[in-house]
C-alpha cells in the first residue's frame, strides 16, 4: 500500500514558488506523494508559472511521477513520485525563469539517483530576486561539496532579463549519504573574487563597475580580484557579482543593471552588501541558509549555521521540511536579525550504498571536492606511487596551487583515493594524478574518483578527455579507447617532450570522446 498523500498549503508564510519547490524535492528523495493546493495564490501573478512547470517537469522525468494539474496558472498540483533515475537531461524555462532555481530544486534528488546526471538548462541567468549563476558555482556549490555532494556547473550563454535565453550545463554526482555540516565558525578571509558582466553592452560599462568595486573595496582595506565577463545573450544586460572565500565559508553578493541605472551604482549595491556582511560575525548570508535547509534535513547528523538575516523565506522553508520529516530544528534569532539554526537530519541513504565494487559496505565513502586541507593527505598517496615510478612527483606548493583540479575519495576518515581533471583549452582535458591507496584497491574506489573527473568535464562542455597510462583495461571499461599519442599535440609538446620518462615512457594514450 502506497504512502498517504501529503497536503501542503501553497499560500503559507512568504507563500511563494520556494514551498512548491521544497516540497517536490522532499516527495521525489522520500517517495512521498503530494498535493499543493493555494500555489503562490497571493501573487499578483498566482499559481504555476513557466520556471515553475520546469522543475514540475524536470521533477517527474527524473522520478517518472504521476502528475495532475501541472498546467500554466494552476494553483493545485498533484505530485506522486516513482524511483529517482539520472542521466542526461533538458530543460528550457522559455522565459527569464531562473535556471538557478530548477537547478536547487533537482539537485538532491539527482544526488540520490542511481547513476550520474548531466544537465542542460535554459532560461534566466542572471535575473532579479534569484541566484545569479556565479552564486550557484562560487559560493553555493563549494559549500555543499563539505557535504559530499560533487557538482558541476557552467555557464554558457548570459540569460538577461526580460528575454532570458540563457545556457548552463550542470553535472551532479550521485552519492551514498549527505555528510552534515558545521558553518558555526568561517575562519580567515582568504580572499574575495569577483565578476563583473556585460552582455550586447559597451565593454566600458564592465570596466567601470569593476573599478568601482575595487575603489569601494580598497577604501574598506580589503583586496578584489575581478574579472571582466562580455556574454553572447538574447537581450543586453549587466551585473556585478562578489563573493568572499573563508576558511570555512563562503558568501555572495550580486546586483543587476537596468534601463537608466549608472554602472556606478551596480556595483556599489553588491559592495555594500558584501561590505555589511564581512562586517558581521556570521557565516552565511539570508540566501544562502535558506537553501541549505533541505540538505541539511537530509543529511546524517547534526548541521549547524549561523546567518545575517532569518527571512520569511527561511521560516517557511523549515515549516516546509517539518511538514515532510519529524526532525528537530532548533531557530534562535528574531524576524530580519542575524539568527542561528540547528538542524538534525535524517541520515537519508541512497540506492548507491552497497555498491562498492567489491561486496563490502559504502558506509562512511565520499566522492567530493578536494579541499586545501586534503593536500597532505593527498601529497602522501602520490608520493607513495612516484616513489616507484608509477606517478610523477608533485611539490606540496603545485598541490596548493592547482588543488581546485582534483577530486578525492574519503572513506573510514581518511584519503583513499584521489584523481585530477587538468583543463588544456576549450575542449580537452586531462585526468591526472590518479591514485588508490593499496588496501583499498578493487573496491571501485578508481572508478568513482575518475567518473567524478569526467562529470565535470561533461559540465564545462569538454568533448575529449584523455590519459596516459600502464593500465590502459581499467580506462577501457570506462569506455576509453587507446589512441596514438602523437593524436594529443596539446599533451606532447606541452609536457611529454620535457618529461624525465620521455626516452623510456611505457604509457598509452587513452581518450574518452564526450
Amino acid at each position: 500500500m502506497g504512502s498517504a498523500v501529503l497536503r501542503i498549503d501553497g499560500s503559507h508564510g512568504e507563500g511563494g514558488g520556494q514551498i512548491l519547490r521544497t516540497a517536490l524535492t522532499l516527495a521525489a528523495v522520500l517517495g512521498r506523494p503530494v498535493e499543493l493546493v493555494k500555489i503562490r495564490a497571493g501573487r499578483r501573478n498566482p499559481g504555476l508559472q513557466p520556471q515553475h512547470l520546469s522543475c514540475v517537469t524536470m521533477l517527474a522525468d527524473i522520478t517518472g511521477a504521476e502528475v495532475q494539474g501541472a498546467e500554466l496558472g494552476s494553483l493545485r498540483l498533484y505530485f506522486c513520485p516513482g524511483p529517482i533515475t539520472g542521466g542526461s537531461r533538458r530543460s528550457d524555462i522559455g522565459t527569464a525563469g531562473a535556471v538557478s532555481l530548477v537547478f536547487q530544486a533537482i539537485l538532491a534528488p539527482l544526488a540520490f539517483a542511481d547513476k550520474p546526471s548531466e544537465l542542460l538548462l535554459r532560461g534566466g541567468t542572471h535575473v532579479p530576486w534569484s541566484p545569479a549563476a556565479p552564486y550557484i558555482s562560487e559560493v553555493f556549490l563549494p559549500v555543499v561539496e563539505r557535504m559530499g555532494l560533487t557538482a558541476a556547473w557552467h555557464v554558457e550563454r548570459g540569460g538577461f532579463y526580460p528575454k532570458g535565453g540563457g545556457t548552463v550545463r550542470a553535472a551532479v554526482q550521485p552519492l551514498a549519504q549527505l555528510a552534515s555540516i558545521d558553518l558555526t565558525e568561517r575562519g580567515a578571509l582568504l580572499a574575495v573574487r569577483g565578476v563583473s558582466a556585460v552582455a550586447a553592452l559597451p565593454r566600458t560599462i564592465a570596466e567601470r563597475q569593476a573599478d568601482r568595486v575595487r575603489r569601494r573595496l580598497g577604501d574598506a582595506g580589503y583586496t578584489v580580484e575581478i574579472e571582466i565577463v562580455e556574454f553572447g545573450a538574447a537581450c543586453p544586460g549587466d551585473s556585478v557579482f562578489l563573493w568572499a572565500e573563508f576558511e570555512r565559508a563562503r558568501a555572495g553578493f550580486g546586483a543587476l543593471g537596468e534601463r537608466g541605472k549608472l554602472a556606478e551604482r551596480v556595483a556599489d549595491e553588491a559592495a555594500d552588501d558584501l561590505l555589511d556582511f564581512l562586517s558581521a560575525d556570521v557565516t552565511t548570508e539570508g540566501y544562502l541558509a535558506d537553501q541549505l535547509v533541505v540538505l541539511m534535513a537530509l543529511a546524517d547528523g547534526r548541521s549547524t549555521l549561523t546567518t545575517a538575516r532569518v527571512s520569511q523565506h527561511l521560516l517557511t522553508n523549515l515549516w516546509t521540511v517539518q511538514q515532510f520529516l519529524p526532525i528537530r530544528i532548533t531557530l534562535e534569532g528574531r524576524l530580519g536579525e542575524p539568527g542561528r539554526l540547528c538542524i538534525d537530519g535524517v541520515g537519508l541513504k541512497s540506492c548507491l550504498r552497497g555498491r562498492d565494487g567489491g561486496g563490502g559496505s559504502l558506509r562512511e565513502r565520499m566522492v567530493r571536492k578536494a579541499q586545501t586541507t586534503d593536500v597532505p593527505a593527498i601529497s602522501q598517496l602520490i608520493q607513495l606511487y612516484a616513489g616507484k615510478g608509477d606517478l610523477l612527483p608533485v611539490t606540496l606548493q603545485e598541490f596548493y596551487d592547482r588543488i581546485s583540479d582534483f577530486y578525492v575519495v574519503e572513506q573510514d576518515g581518511q584519503i583513499v583515493g584521489v584523481c585530477s581533471l587538468f583543463i588544456y583549452g576549450a575542449d580537452l582535458a586531462e585526468i591526472r594524478s590518479l591514485a588508490v591507496r593499496p588496501e583499498y584497491e578493487g573496491k571501485g574506489i578508481g572508478r568513482a574518483v575518475t567518473e567524478a573527473c569526467i562529470v565535470a568535464a561533461k559540465a564545462r562542455a569538454i568533448k575529449r578527455v584523455f590519459g596516459l597510462t600502464d593500465k590502459p583495461a581499467f580506462f577501457e571499461r570506462l569506455g576509453f579507447r587507446v589512441v596514438d599519442r602523437l593524436t594529443l599535440p596539446e599533451k606532447v609538446w606541452k609536457d611529454c617532450r620535457h618529461c624525465s620518462k620521455w626516452d623510456y615512457c611505457d604509457e598509452v594514450a587513452v581518450l574518452l570522446e564526450l
